[in-house]
């Protein structure tokens, strides 16, 4: 946590740059849809809510966060779902905003073997989760219980962490394989379900 406040990456209310990057990612594009759907004052307002909060993600300098953006973008262009020149605009200026985080984050994005990199980090979380899961392969250690468990796989130089940041992963580990794959499956279904059903508006 120190570390990340030593960057100078805004939290909000939520536990890290990442989290706060991933709300705003969901918060965004649906306050724009609705700022293009009004005239006048209304639309301005939402328009300006757009621009805070593409600053704020900016400012998260999260990665994985716009990244992650960027591809929604793509999928739902490639469905229709967006106007092509909105879609290259943002693409535009997304590109921008992760080459402009990954330089000024060149430890994190750059040099994942680096300590406190965050990909090292998650890559340990997820280790702990399949180890978990190789331990405890039919019914995991109960939901929630990935926390529990992860003081006794955590090694030197892990993450404290309660959660896996990967779901499937913990999924895995809390609810055993053969649930948890069903379970990662509805949700791979549940959420890019929408994007490819039907096509247009």
């Amino acid at each position: 946590v120190l570390n990340r406040l030593e960057q100078g990456r805004p939290y909000g209310g939520f536990s890290t740059p990442a989290a706060l990057g991933c709300f705003l990612i969901m918060a965004v594009p649906a306050v724009a849809a609705w700022a293009f759907g009004k005239r006048g004052a209304a639309r301005a307002f939402g328009l300006g809510a757009v621009a805070l909060g593409g600053a704020g993600l900016v400012a998260t300098r999260s990665v994985s966060a716009m990244a992650a953006l960027a591809c929604a973008l793509a999928l739902a262009g490639l469905r229709g779902r967006v106007a092509p020149r909105l879609v290259a605009l943002s693409a535009g200026a997304l590109g921008l905003a992760i080459v402009a985080a990954a330089l000024l984050r060149t430890d994190a994005v750059f040099v994942p073997t680096r300590e406190d990199s965050p990909w090292r980090l998650r890559a340990g979380n997820v280790r702990v989760a399949l180890e978990i899961t190789r331990d405890h392969p039919l019914a995991g250690v109960g939901p929630g219980g990935f926390a529990e468990a992860f003081p006794q796989y955590r090694r030197a130089g892990d993450n404290e962490s309660r959660h896996a940041h990967d779901l499937p992963a913990e999924l895995l580990a809390e609810w055993g394989a053969p649930v948890g794959l069903l379970l990662s499956a509805f949700f791979l279904w549940a959420f890019l379900g929408p994007v490819f059903r039907g096509g247009g508006n």
